[in-house]
């Protein structure tokens, strides 16, 4: 039981990372368009740094897939540990017995949850990886094909 705590605070602490850097890339993704579309009321003054802005966001972009990406990795590990002494460990004896939910028998498992709950089954860590990252990659480089068309 005790590996089984030591791994959960660090699957709990790699979670929190991943919730405060999508944080900080949310915050600083919407302080960089909000400056962006602020600068285009002044747009043939500054044309450099109206182009420059694009570039940054896709640069903060790829930062947070990559740093998410590393954490996703430590995520799916330590779930895959986590699982394993949930299935083989004797402490988990009396939730692996089957029971009646519903309409059909499952484990009670802690691991078991991620079974039943989510939108389209997705996790959080993928739509925090790729998903988020991935809108505002597509925004930034609108962005720069709309300034080279301007």
């Amino acid at each position: 039981m005790r590996a089984y705590n030591i791994l959960l605070q660090r699957h709990t602490n790699d979670d929190r990372l991943m919730g405060e850097r999508s944080f900080a890339f949310l915050a600083g993704s919407s302080i960089l368009f909000l400056g962006f579309v602020m600068l285009l009321q002044f747009f043939p003054i500054s044309r450099i740094l109206c182009t420059a802005i694009p570039i940054l966001g896709l640069l903060l972009c790829l930062f947070a897939i990559f740093s998410n990406g590393r954490t996703k990795k430590g995520l799916n590990f330590w779930t895959k540990c986590e699982e394993w002494l949930e299935k083989n460990g004797s402490s988990f004896d009396y939730m692996r017995e089957k029971r009646k939910m519903d309409t059909r028998e499952m484990d009670m498992l802690p691991s078991s949850v991620k079974e039943h709950v989510g939108l389209f089954k997705i996790k959080n860590r993928i739509i925090y990886t790729w998903i988020v990252p991935g809108i505002f990659l597509a925004l930034w480089v609108c962005s720069l094909i709309w300034l080279q068309s301007v």
